[in-house]
């Protein structure tokens, strides 16, 4: 069964360093029935957290063959200071799936659909400038408002 799925972020980019701090994530998941609804909302957010990872922050490294980033002290992954203090699941279950046990659609990894796109939109709201060049760096931010 198709899983619809949509998010909109709140982010804050302080020009001056570039830095983008995720306020708020909404997500909206048809997923037919919710049989375990703390487990789904914690599956949903898990996955979301990891996208904000890999659209802000996450960034392997090669040099000569070898990793320029081999332990986590060098290759960044959120943290709960990370984690925006606001998150919002809504479950959508009027939609139940025909071919699955109780009307259940698959969950997954559905929170990382959408959150790079949302976390980006809320970015070009916010300073005007597409940010595209993964991941968004407080450089790369700089960079694009002809600050550095």
């Amino acid at each position: 069964s198709i899983t619809p799925v949509v998010s909109v972020a709140d982010v804050e980019v302080d020009e001056e360093t570039g830095e983008v701090k995720v306020l708020q994530i909404v997500h909206c998941h048809d997923i037919g029935r919710v049989i375990q609804p703390e487990g789904a909302r914690g599956q949903i957010l898990g996955s979301a957290v990891m996208c904000q990872g890999l659209y802000l922050m996450e960034s392997f490294q090669m040099k000569d063959g070898y990793p320029a980033t081999p332990s986590l002290a060098e290759y960044l992954i959120p943290t709960a200071m990370d984690i925006p203090v606001k998150n919002k699941v809504i479950f959508y279950e009027e939609n139940k799936a025909v071919d699955c046990p109780y009307g259940a659609k698959g969950l997954g990894e559905h929170g990382m659909y959408t959150t790079a796109a949302s976390i980006s939109n809320a970015i070009y709201d916010a300073i005007h400038v597409p940010m595209l060049d993964l991941p968004v760096t407080p450089e790369k931010i700089l960079r694009a408002l002809h600050k550095i």
